[in-house]
């Protein structure tokens, strides 16, 4: 009997077959739909498995299935990743240069040899000459172009390293380039500075400390915006390393303010009555004139100590327990009551914030009525004053 499994038609007669042996028929018609639709689902796969091939010219994976039998859909190939710009420069000429210059070579190197030897035990100088002065020069020049196709060509070979190396990321440090390779960082980075410089890698970029490479420049523009972003950073920490602690103290005294101005705000958008809200639009209006008084007069920063620990944050919270009774479906006695209390205390706050904002104006107005005391007196001694003017007038 063959091992070989049997085809569709031999699974249907066999099926057939056993039913009519034992005569039983209830399980025929799902024994045949079963057959039948593995069949599908064979044809199905092979034609995803031609259709891969097709588009990405290599075998599918056996071990790979499709997924969405039962709906007839196939799983689309992963997504391959771009293309690195790599070019095999002298990969042709490498060849060339080493096969001539090694036939020239050995051609003109064995050939000087012998006619110099051959003339030196004839006593032929002119012949020692042609061997010397001939022969062995374009030995050399054969020689050169040799070792020139066979630098070009052990650099290709490495480049095939640093590729495999890289494992298809365009971007790597010469650390790690170094150890999976297993060359120094300096020849690294003298490789990839040639293979730049001859056209290789022809969007290839090292950084500036010639510790990263980057072989496309999507990669290397990327670079430069993580890098330039860094120095940003440090700018900013050098900056606030200058900041002295005062002025640190109070930009975090404004910056605090201004959440606060910013919730109360927030929670006066979503309150729809008219007068609570134009009883926060004169709170938000006066602490914002503190704050702007508190950045021209800095020293004041010391008395907005209970201000900033205890009336802000009280006040916000009056504000927020508002919002949310009155959103509350059913305004019953008990939230009608509390929401007129924190509407009268609203206006006890407004009063004592204007009161506030005038008291830090105090010390400008003793500046002013000092300056004018003094201005006056000096006018009372040098006769510059209105009555006195006035007396002298008379009197002559």
């Amino acid at each position: 009997m063959s091992d070989k499994e049997p085809g569709v038609g031999g699974q249907l007669m066999n099926v057939i077959q056993e039913a009519f042996d034992t005569m039983n028929f209830s399980n025929l018609d799902k024994d045949i739909s079963a057959i039948i639709n593995n069949a599908l689902d064979d044809s199905r796969e092979k034609m995803r498995q031609v259709q891969y091939t097709a588009q990405t010219g290599r075998r599918p994976d056996p071990n790979q299935r499709r997924q969405g039998t039962a709906s007839g859909t196939t799983q689309a190939p992963a997504k391959e990743r771009r293309r690195l710009p790599i070019k095999q420069v002298g990969k042709v000429s490498n060849n060339i240069l080493m096969g001539l210059g090694g036939a020239g070579l050995g051609i003109n190197g064995l050939s000087s040899l012998m006619v110099t030897t051959y003339s030196l035990v004839a006593g032929d100088p002119e012949g020692v000459a042609i061997g010397l002065g001939f022969f062995l020069p374009v030995a050399i020049i054969c020689g050169v172009l040799f070792g020139k196709g066979l630098v070009g060509k052990r650099r290709l070979d490495r480049l095939n390293e640093y590729v495999r190396a890289m494992k298809g990321v365009p971007y790597i440090s010469v650390e790690e380039l170094a150890k999976r390779t297993g060359y120094s960082e300096k020849k690294v980075v003298k490789d990839l500075k040639k293979m730049i410089q001859i056209g290789i890698f022809p969007q290839g970029h090292l950084n500036q400390k010639e510790d990263y490479f980057m072989m496309d420049d999507v990669s290397y523009q990327q670079y430069r915006e993580a890098y330039n972003n860094d120095l940003e950073m440090e700018r900013q920490k050098d900056m606030e390393a200058q900041i002295p602690d005062e002025e640190k103290e109070l930009r975090a005294i404004i910056a605090t303010g201004e959440n606060y101005i910013s919730q109360i705000r927030k929670a006066n958008d979503a309150i729809p009555g008219k007068e609570v809200s134009e009883k926060l639009d004169r709170l938000e209006f006066i602490i914002a004139r503190i704050f702007e008084a508190l950045q021209k007069y800095p020293e004041k920063r010391s008395e907005m100590e209970r201000f900033m620990e205890y009336y802000m944050p009280t006040t916000l919270k009056l504000v927020n327990t508002y919002k949310m009774l009155d959103e509350q479906p059913v305004q019953g006695e008990n939230i009608t009551t509390a929401k007129a209390e924190i509407e009268k205390t609203l206006d006890s706050i407004n009063v004592a914030y204007e009161k506030l904002y005038d008291d830090m104006f105090q010390q400008v107005a003793w500046d002013i009525s000092t300056d004018i005391s003094v201005m006056e007196n000096m006018f009372k001694r040098e006769g510059l004053k209105e009555e006195e003017f006035k007396t002298s007038t008379m009197g002559s």
